[in-house]
């Protein structure tokens, strides 16, 4: 984390030959720690892809991840992007109760 802009940054692609890489995540530490609110919240809502209103819940919660960092969301190889795109896929659903 940078203290003076409150960036977050995450060693990528480690290999002892080519170096540290690091990569920005995230613009800030309390936009880091929505991910896997929102991401939790999804995941134990409950909500079942029968429900009526399940399109419409995925849909809010791709936009809660967004408003934490809008320009980490805009960019598909981002952290934060690849995370929702599990939500929106379907690959990732809510917990069966």
């Amino acid at each position: 984390m940078l203290l003076d802009s409150g960036e977050v940054w995450m060693l990528h692609d480690y290999e002892r030959d080519a170096g540290r890489r690091y990569r920005l995540v995230d613009s800030s530490v309390s936009g880091l720690r929505r991910v896997p609110r929102t991401r939790e919240g999804f995941v134990h809502s409950g909500k079942r892809e029968a429900d009526d209103d399940h399109d419409d819940y995925v849909e809010d919660v791709i936009e809660q991840a967004r408003q934490g960092d809008p320009a980490m969301s805009e960019d598909e190889d981002s952290w934060r992007s690849r995370v929702f795109e599990e939500v929106e896929l379907g690959v990732l659903g809510p917990e069966e109760a």
